[in-house]
């Protein structure tokens, strides 16, 4: 069963449980993330996503189930408007500070604690303050992971 909205389509599953799709103005496809329980709540969901998409603040939820390491692969990719010894340099911090603690991290699970612990564990290190902080600012950057 589906039901006609201005924005976005319901589906009723036999399981009696609701999902949202919906098309972002890219001209993409979504599915929620979830199913909802009522035909109640997925129209709230859709609401809230069609709001965003008009104040500009969507994005799409599954970049979030995407581990650092993957994310950093993909942004060291955009910085060839760096000098090389810039990039040499953000590689080598993603090799040697960032990666092995939280490369395999989901985006949408990094937490301030988990980078508060990643900060305390490059002090126990013996890292430099300065090698510490170009690696968090690397962290946090839109060059970088963040």
């Amino acid at each position: 069963m589906t039901g006609r909205r201005r924005f976005g389509r319901l589906r009723k599953f036999e399981s009696g449980r609701w999902q949202v799709r919906y098309s972002t103005p890219d001209g993409r496809e979504h599915t929620g993330p979830q199913t909802f329980a009522t035909k109640t709540e997925a129209s709230r969901f859709l609401s809230h996503v069609e709001a965003d998409i008009d104040r500009g603040v969507w994005f799409d939820h599954r970049l979030g189930q995407v581990p650092l390491r993957q994310w950093a692969k993909r942004s060291m990719a955009t910085t060839t408007h760096l000098k090389p010894k810039t990039r040499e340099s953000y590689a080598s911090l993603l090799r040697s500070t960032i990666l092995p603690s939280l490369g395999d991290v989901q985006i949408a699970q990094l937490r301030t604690i988990t980078v508060q612990e990643w900060v305390s564990e490059l002090t126990a290190r013996v890292l430099s303050p300065s090698r510490i902080r170009q690696s968090y600012r690397l962290f946090v950057s839109d060059h970088g992971c963040g």
